[in-house]
């Protein structure tokens, strides 16, 4: 429908546009797509019937749920008589500065400046802010910049990944959201490198927190994250004194349908998991297969690609990043991971100083944990919360051993730790892995 309406429509620019409202689209619309079933309307209306969701739909759309579960969370933190999480608003004193000397030049603009102001501060920019555990003076400073969807609720979706790494290590964790409705990685790196560049200097100036500004600064980042934390260090010259990249990726546009695919079916298999298998039988995976191939050969054939390519920001990669960054860079692969591509980035690196790796038990989604329930809530909260979120009592995601496991191995990283099983990869496939202290490593590395 979205493609009839726009057939008047030409040009590039025209259909990167439809293509960004497809995306919203198919992202926003997915729980629908999930319970379609020669009955789905029915059962749609059964459920909006219910407070009490089925197990069935919690296989719903990622991003949706992840708004839901915001909305848990903002809740979790106003209950907190102080919450470590904090929802920083970026300042923007330059615009002031211009608003200010405009209104002083021309009075009569001074009611068109505020009514900009005010539209301007309904859209403030604004990253999440992990503070050190006790509220102590962090050791370092950690930027994370998370991946597709994932990354547009951050502080829900890696809350558990990023609050044990900064008990580990005393850190301070900025995180940027993003919206991914757009085939421009350009601009999503340039969004979320200038606002933790902008966080950062915020917090080393902000009087009641004065972060040293000789601080060691780590980049973190997940998924499309490692991609869009690479085009941003290639374009300013970012230099960091480590970056850790979990399950890189650099897919094509075409590529990323079957990626998208393969999620789907993880976050499905999650939840069946966690809802003692009871998850209404495969209709909905047979339905979402055939949405995804067909989206898959329609969009291939049209020859859509994101900007940068995947060939274009090897090339980025390769000429942008010196040897000395990419000897600070630490690539964590899980074993059962289908979504890695971790070999473009050891491509674009071939004749520089290579980056370490890391194998681990886990898959593309490790890094997901998270677990919040109303029972958490100050008890004349909780019936007020669940009404307001259509009966929501408590949600649970991922694997807390591999989690570990994980947060471990990144904070050994950031410790200057060898990797604890390196990983060998050649001509794009895991070749073979080895533990260091069977090869005469330190046990505890």
């Amino acid at each position: 429908n979205l493609w009839r309406s726009n057939q008047h429509s030409e040009g590039p620019l025209a259909r990167r546009h439809l293509l960004g409202r497809i995306i919203d689209s198919v992202v926003n619309d997915t729980n629908n797509t999930w319970q379609y079933s020669p009955t789905g309307k029915q059962l749609r209306q059964q459920r909006q019937q219910h407070s009490d969701p089925s197990p069935g739909d919690a296989a719903g759309d990622l991003t949706s749920a992840l708004a839901n579960l915001d909305q848990v969370w903002e809740i979790q933190q106003r209950s907190k008589p102080r919450s470590r999480w904090t929802k920083l608003e970026l300042k923007n004193d330059d615009d002031s500065n211009d608003e200010k000397k405009d209104t002083e030049s021309d009075p009569t603009t001074a009611t068109a400046t505020a009514t900009a102001t005010a539209t301007a501060a309904t859209k403030k920019e604004f990253v999440y802010l992990l503070e050190p555990p006790g509220f102590s003076n962090p050791s370092c400073l950690i930027v994370f910049i998370g991946g597709a969807a994932l990354g547009t609720f951050p502080q829900v979706a890696y809350q558990e990944f990023l609050t044990r790494i900064s008990d580990q290590m005393n850190a301070a964790v900025i995180t940027a959201p993003y919206n991914v409705g757009t085939l421009d990685h350009f601009a999503l790196a340039k969004l979320v490198g200038e606002r933790s560049r902008k966080a950062i200097l915020q917090c080393e100036e902000d009087p009641q927190r004065l972060y040293n500004a000789n601080l060691p600064v780590y980049c973190l980042a997940h998924s499309l994250g490692c991609k869009l934390a690479c085009i941003y260090a290639a374009a300013t010259g970012q230099d960091y004194d480590g970056t850790g990249f979990v399950s890189f990726n650099n897919f094509s546009f075409g590529s990323t349908i079957g990626m998208a695919k393969e999620f789907a079916q993880s976050i499905r298999k999650e939840t069946m998991s966690s809802t003692n298998g009871s998850g209404g039988g495969n209709n909905g995976d047979t339905t979402l297969d055939s949405i995804f191939d067909v989206a898959q050969s329609f969009l291939g054939n049209i020859g859509l690609e994101f900007t940068p390519s995947p060939t274009d920001t090897e090339r980025l990669i390769s000429l942008k990043l010196d040897g000395a960054r990419i000897a600070k860079t630490r690539l964590f692969v899980m074993d059962e991971d289908n979504l890695d591509d971790s070999t473009s980035f050891l491509r674009a690196c071939e004749g520089m100083t290579n980056p370490t790796l890391s194998a681990l038990t886990g898959n593309h989604l490790t890094p997901v944990y998270f677990k919040l329930d109303l029972k958490d809530l100050p008890e004349d909260a909780r019936e007020l919360a669940s009404e307001s979120l259509g009966g929501f009592q408590s949600a649970a995601f991922g694997n807390d051993a591999e989690l570990d496991a994980l947060v471990n191995e990144v904070c050994g990283f950031l410790l200057g730790k060898k990797p604890t099983r390196e990983l060998l990869l050649l001509s794009g496939s895991a070749a073979a892995a080895t533990t260091t202290a069977d090869e005469g490593g330190d046990e505890g590395q």
